[in-house]
């Protein structure tokens, strides 16, 4: 089993922005909902097991 906590607010996932500076389309999360999934990545990692996991898997989220 694989337990850790992420502290803090929440942040709800923010509406995705565009910008056309290079002369493409480039889609890009807003500035507060990449720095919240960055923070959760890197509380997730520090738990992450050596080999990926497999077969039927469960989650529970409080």
């Amino acid at each position: 089993m694989i337990t850790f906590t992420v502290y803090g607010e929440p942040v709800a996932q923010g509406r995705p922005k565009a910008s056309t500076s290079t002369g493409f389309v480039k889609m890009y999360d807003p500035k507060k909902s990449k720095d919240y999934k960055d923070y959760v990545k890197l509380a997730a990692s520090e738990h992450a097991p050596d080999a990926l996991l497999e077969g039927p898997l469960g989650m529970v989220l409080t």
